[in-house]
């Protein structure tokens, strides 16, 4: 008998939550989340997971901008994009969403919807990114005035079925958009210019 995705998402849960031993710790933290923060009980298709996912992973963190040089943003907690493929730490960033007191970037984010798409049966997630030229004014430490100033940032997140699937306030969670619209729509605006073309994020999952 063909079990549902519901169905398949419970025995995981209760497999791996209830009969599991400590060895198996990141997947019942990670399953906890999906659960309990991201509230993907509910999935009943693989379209309906992702929309879970990624509203969830939004909607239970704090999101900063680590791209660029404003005034009150963070840098990367929990990844290293110095590296090819970026080393992720999975298991530090599902153990802050389950003390509720996960802060993340972009390209956390996107890695983490990427990483747990898999593990709860929903392959075929890859992560994208594209950079821009922003415009905007950046307060002198010195002096403490405003000035004009010109930067590189950008913005990562997940494609599955050919449609966005972004996982930071930015995006407000689940788009359905193709990436062209969703671009052209959602990231271009009279402050941005010299758009890449986007590519592809690599990460090692720790």
């Amino acid at each position: 008998m063909e079990l549902s995705l519901e169905e398949k998402m419970d025995i995981s849960y209760y497999v791996l939550l209830n009969e599991g031993n400590s060895q198996d710790k990141p997947w019942k933290n990670l399953l906890k989340a999906a659960f309990d923060k991201w509230e993907i009980g509910g999935a009943e298709n693989n379209n309906e997971l992702m929309d879970k996912l990624s509203g969830g992973i939004s909607q239970s963190s704090t999101y900063h901008d680590g791209w660029n040089p404003k005034e009150n943003k963070r840098t990367s907690l929990y990844i290293d994009q110095q590296q090819s493929p970026m080393p992720l730490s999975i298991s530090k960033m599902v153990d802050a969403f389950c003390n509720s007191n996960a802060e993340i970037i972009c390209i956390e984010a996107a890695g983490l919807m990427e990483y747990a798409a898999g593990v709860l049966g929903n392959g075929g997630v890859i992560t994208k990114g594209v950079n821009w030229k922003e415009t905007g004014q950046v307060r002198n430490p010195v002096t403490g005035q405003l000035e004009d100033k010109t930067w590189w940032d950008g913005h990562a997140y997940c494609i599955f079925e050919s449609h966005v699937h972004d996982p930071v306030p930015r995006g407000g969670g689940p788009t359905n958009m193709n990436e062209n619209n969703y671009i052209d729509q959602k990231l271009k605006d009279g402050k941005r210019s010299d758009f890449t073309d986007p590519d592809l994020r690599s990460f090692e999952f720790k």
